[in-house]
């Protein structure tokens, strides 16, 4: 697109950021934004820092379909990834176009492909209790935070990066309470922990840092230094690393703990609307906006349907000894 030298805006690497300034002045989650970052530098990468208002749909159309083939250096994505992608950028040059820095139908693009949505296989209690027992044993450094990450995840219903931006200060041992800050809407909830995990959860903040323990505004879950939070993608090799020790099926996904959770709250509970409770699903069936259901209720769900694989852990798996890399 042609633009008069006299009338060429702000550079894409100085919008770019901007816009990331503002998203962490909306407090979003740590994982969202390096998220955001990595894939924007993908955009600066092969676009070039050119002028912001110079971009058009088909500038946006070609990047979509070079990181669809595998750039920079990976290998093709799915449709879902680039879906992803396309969402992304449609979100950042909306909120440029909403500064006025480019013309709100400047980026026509084509709407994107469906994906084929396939389900997620749910991880058998077998396969569950092996992984936690594993870790559990395990003299790794960061075994100790794995497993408490890992027991949290399988256990709650919350999703992966509402657990990854939880700081100590969200978390209430004694009640079994976990706060969950939702960044976009501004507010937050409460999720209930089993009392075993809990307890496990107590232990590790109270053995966090020799000395001090975590200071109530840190991360629970720690990545490569102890004010920002472990990436979803490095939970998910984690994941994928204490699998192939454990002897896990490679078909079982991070997500496969969450889909386990819901099969095993529905064969205890026999209660759908229950499993959306507590999975927290916004998009819920057409009859369970009427039905009420209170918190203690929600909170005997999950301890009844967590009490199907504790009973099968080692008796000790909450006497993890908690080393300072954990």
């Amino acid at each position: 697109m042609a633009v008069p030298p006299k009338l060429l805006g702000p550079s894409l690497a100085q919008v770019i950021r901007d816009y990331l300034e503002e998203l962490r002045g909306m407090r979003r989650a740590p994982a969202t934004l390096q998220s955001y970052g990595t894939k924007l530098a993908w955009l600066l990468g092969l676009l070039g820092d050119k002028p912001i208002n110079t971009i058009d749909g088909s500038d946006l159309a070609l990047v979509l379909s070079q990181l669809a083939s595998g750039w920079p250096g990976q290998r093709p994505r799915s449709t879902t990834s680039v879906n992803q992608l396309h969402s992304t950028y449609l979100a950042f040059f909306r909120w440029a176009a909403h500064r006025g820095l480019v013309p709100g139908s400047q980026l026509r693009t084509p709407a994107p492909a469906r994906a084929e949505a396939s389900p997620v296989p749910a991880m058998p209690n077998d396969a569950l209790v092996r992984l936690l027992a594993t870790i559990s044993q395990s003299n790794e450094p960061l075994s100790g935070r794995d497993l408490v990450a890992f027991a949290l995840y399988a256990s709650t219903g919350v999703r992966r990066n509402e657990l990854l931006g939880v700081r100590v200060q969200d978390v209430d041992v004694d009640a079994f309470l976990l706060r969950i800050i939702d960044h976009k809407r501004n507010a937050s909830f409460l999720r209930p922990m089993p009392e075993s995990v809990a307890r496990l959860v107590g232990r590790y903040i109270c053995a966090g840092i020799p000395g001090r323990g975590i200071r109530p505004e840190e991360v629970l879950f720690a990545g490569r230094t102890w004010t920002m939070a472990m990436s979803g993608r490095a939970m998910d090799l984690r994941f994928r690393y204490w699998c192939s020790i454990a002897s896990v099926p490679t078909e079982y996904s991070l997500h496969s703990l969450r889909a386990g959770l819901a099969t095993r709250l529905y064969r205890a509970t026999k209660d759908a609307i229950m499993v959306e409770r507590v999975l927290g699903h916004r998009q819920r069936s057409t009859g369970s906006p009427y039905v009420q259901t209170s918190p203690e209720e929600i909170r005997i769900a999950v301890e009844t349907a967590w009490r199907i694989i504790e009973k099968s852990l080692p008796r000790n798996w909450t006497h993890k000894k908690f080393t300072t890399a954990s």
